[in-house]
Protein backbone atom coordinates (compact mmCIF):
# COMPACT_ATOMS: atom_id res chain seq x y z
CA UNK A 1 0.00 0.00 0.00
CA UNK A 2 3.02 2.18 0.62
CA UNK A 3 4.37 1.87 -2.75
CA UNK A 4 1.35 2.76 -4.23
CA UNK A 5 0.76 5.99 -2.61
CA UNK A 6 4.41 6.46 -3.28
CA UNK A 7 4.34 5.28 -7.09
CA UNK A 8 0.94 7.76 -6.96
CA UNK A 9 2.16 10.71 -4.94
CA UNK A 10 5.61 10.76 -7.45
CA UNK A 11 3.47 10.36 -10.82
CA UNK A 12 1.16 14.13 -9.79
CA UNK A 13 4.50 15.21 -8.50
CA UNK A 14 6.22 14.46 -11.99
CA UNK A 15 2.94 15.69 -13.75
CA UNK A 16 3.16 18.82 -12.19
CA UNK A 17 6.49 19.41 -13.56
CA UNK A 18 6.28 18.58 -16.76
CA UNK A 19 3.13 20.17 -16.91
CA UNK A 20 4.98 23.72 -17.86
CA UNK A 21 6.99 22.16 -21.01
CA UNK A 22 3.80 20.69 -22.50
CA UNK A 23 6.47 17.95 -23.95
CA UNK A 24 5.20 14.05 -24.57
CA UNK A 25 7.86 11.84 -23.20
CA UNK A 26 8.15 8.96 -24.51
CA UNK A 27 8.05 5.38 -21.85
CA UNK A 28 11.71 4.97 -21.29
CA UNK A 29 11.93 8.68 -20.54
CA UNK A 30 9.36 8.56 -18.00
CA UNK A 31 10.14 5.68 -16.67
CA UNK A 32 13.71 7.57 -16.30
CA UNK A 33 12.20 10.50 -14.39
CA UNK A 34 10.03 8.57 -12.56
CA UNK A 35 12.83 6.38 -10.96
CA UNK A 36 14.83 9.17 -10.48
CA UNK A 37 11.96 10.93 -8.86
CA UNK A 38 11.41 7.63 -6.60
CA UNK A 39 15.36 7.57 -5.57
CA UNK A 40 16.02 11.13 -4.93
CA UNK A 41 13.01 10.76 -2.41
CA UNK A 42 14.19 7.78 -0.68
CA UNK A 43 17.15 8.92 -0.51
CA UNK A 44 15.89 12.48 1.42
CA UNK A 45 13.85 10.97 3.15
CA UNK A 46 15.55 7.64 4.69
CA UNK A 47 18.62 7.38 7.39
CA UNK A 48 21.70 5.36 6.19
CA UNK A 49 19.93 2.74 8.64
CA UNK A 50 16.78 2.55 7.25
CA UNK A 51 18.51 2.65 3.23
CA UNK A 52 20.37 -0.40 4.40
CA UNK A 53 17.31 -2.37 5.42
CA UNK A 54 14.84 -0.98 2.70
CA UNK A 55 17.43 -1.09 -0.04
CA UNK A 56 20.40 -3.40 1.59
CA UNK A 57 24.03 -2.62 3.07
CA UNK A 58 25.49 0.10 0.75
CA UNK A 59 23.07 0.52 -2.00
CA UNK A 60 23.51 3.28 -3.59
CA UNK A 61 21.40 5.99 -5.69
CA UNK A 62 22.11 5.00 -8.90
CA UNK A 63 21.54 1.44 -8.37
CA UNK A 64 18.55 2.37 -6.91
CA UNK A 65 17.78 4.75 -10.07
CA UNK A 66 18.33 1.43 -12.91
CA UNK A 67 16.20 -0.84 -10.66
CA UNK A 68 13.52 1.30 -10.27
CA UNK A 69 13.99 2.56 -14.10
CA UNK A 70 13.87 -1.53 -14.83
CA UNK A 71 10.70 -2.02 -12.88
CA UNK A 72 8.90 0.85 -14.41
CA UNK A 73 9.81 -0.25 -18.18
CA UNK A 74 8.84 -3.38 -17.18
CA UNK A 75 5.47 -2.13 -16.16
CA UNK A 76 4.76 0.13 -18.78
CA UNK A 77 5.62 -2.68 -21.50
CA UNK A 78 3.43 -4.94 -19.49
CA UNK A 79 0.62 -2.64 -19.01
CA UNK A 80 0.70 -2.30 -23.25
CA UNK A 81 2.81 -4.62 -24.66
CA UNK A 82 1.71 -3.53 -28.64
CA UNK A 83 3.41 -0.30 -28.23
Amino acid sequence: MRSTALVTLLTLTLGGCFEEEERTYDKSEFAQALAEAECDWIFNYYNTAELDTKLGSGASQSACVTSARNKYADLFRDANPEK
